[in-house]
């Protein structure tokens, strides 16, 4: 979280002597991951349990260079799971927290007084921890959790219709393309791709 407040101070700070200009919002945002590569699809042998659908929030900023074109700063958090039973021989738990920040550029190529009509595409860079347990008797595995990042590609389309004043109803849908994540540094070949689509609904107020 320190990282978005010190991103979104900076940007604030920016743009300050361009106000009319700034818009900030927040939206919540149902995500699907297929979650290949993940080493426990080969079938007979395992029993996997994997969160494809997960929940992530959002908080923005956007900065219209004109009537058609913004650029837009974006920090959310997503957390999903991934189980894996080895029938017997114990258990694998993982839980992946994504703290991704991105930013991108916005044509709207509908504009209205009411409503507007946009798309858009953005780089993210991504902080990541894989928190790990694995249940067994080996004394070798035990809890722990692993801290990477990587770097992401989004492409979105999305809408913005106005409720009263400068309060507008965001909505959008996005996908995300993810460098893999290394679930499990001790064993070779375990790898998640979280890549996935999303679908967002929040509020933006034009400042």
């Amino acid at each position: 979280m320190k990282y978005y407040l010190i991103i979104i101070t900076f940007v604030l700070t920016s743009f300050s002597s361009a106000q009319s200009n700034l818009s900030v919002y927040v939206k919540g945002g149902l995500n699907y991951s297929a979650m290949r590569n993940t080493g426990y699809e080969s079938p007979g042998n395992y029993n996997s349990n994997i969160d494809r659908f997960y929940y992530s929030v959002n908080l923005g900023i956007k900065y219209a260079i004109n009537e058609n074109n913004r650029l837009y700063l974006n920090g959310e958090i997503t957390r999903s799971k991934l189980s894996h039973d080895y029938g017997g021989w114990g258990s694998d738990h993982y839980t992946f927290t994504s703290y991704p920040v991105t930013l991108g550029y916005e044509y709207i190529f509908l504009t209205g007084s009411e409503f507007k009509l946009y798309t858009g595409a953005g780089m993210s860079y991504i902080f990541r921890e894989s928190e790990v347990l694995v249940l067994d008797d080996m004394p070798l595995f035990r809890p722990f959790s692993v801290r990477d990042s990587g770097f992401g590609f989004e492409m979105k389309i999305g809408s913005e219709y106005k409720l009263d004043g400068n309060l507008y109803l965001l909505g959008e849908i996005n996908y995300r393309l993810l460098n893999d994540v290394e679930a499990l540094k001790l064993m070779s070949g375990v790898k998640v791709n979280l890549s996935g689509v999303s679908l967002s609904v929040g509020l933006l107020f034009r400042i």
